[in-house]
């Protein structure tokens, strides 16, 4: 559905609810209405993607640094750093 402004909205059928895209729609529904979540065994904060708590759990509490830049050979703790510091 699209609003004045042209700006597509999802609708949860379940509360009412809009959100911006479907994937923002998908999480809610997930953490919210079916109740999954993976949960940090470290500090206990959820996520709804078992990747995103195993990448959280890498970068916050055991901070391996398994990413190596090809350039200078630094080390990162994760993709999303070691793809920052490419450029």
């Amino acid at each position: 559905m699209a609003n004045m402004m042209g700006v597509t909205k999802h609708k949860c059928e379940q509360c009412g609810m809009y959100f911006r895209d479907g994937p923002k729609l998908s999480r809610h529904i997930k953490e919210v209405h079916e109740n999954i979540s993976f949960e940090c065994n470290v500090c206990g904060k959820k996520f709804t993607r078992k990747e995103s708590m195993n990448a959280h759990r890498r970068t916050f509490h055991e901070k391996s640094e398994d990413f190596k830049c090809h350039i200078c050979g630094k080390l990162h703790t994760c993709m999303r750093q070691l793809r920052r510091h490419v450029r």
